[in-house]
């Protein structure tokens, strides 16, 4: 169970459950002004929205994901290449 942060409210919590549900007891959650050459300010307006536990998600559109990727490290031009993306 997820500590109680200040300014949380129970749909975050529930979230912070549903994660552990579903992914392990730690799960991790990046949080990044800039991926590679991909800024805050050009992704938001693409983002994509999805609800867990009725909170709100934005995530990465495909096309910011795939560009936040190319970074030429091992690990992402193996998520490019699982995400059939790599060229």
């Amino acid at each position: 169970m997820p500590k109680r942060i200040r300014g949380t409210d129970n749909r975050v919590l529930r979230v912070c459950r549903l994660l552990n549900r579903h992914i392990g007891d730690d799960p991790r959650v990046d949080v990044l002004t800039v991926a590679w050459r991909v800024t805050f300010e050009k992704a938001y307006p693409r983002r994509i929205v999805r609800r867990i536990a009725g909170v709100r998600v934005p995530y990465l559109s495909l096309r910011d994901l795939v560009e936040s990727k190319r970074t030429g490290r091992a690990q992402d031009a193996a998520d490019l290449e699982r995400l059939g993306k790599n060229h």
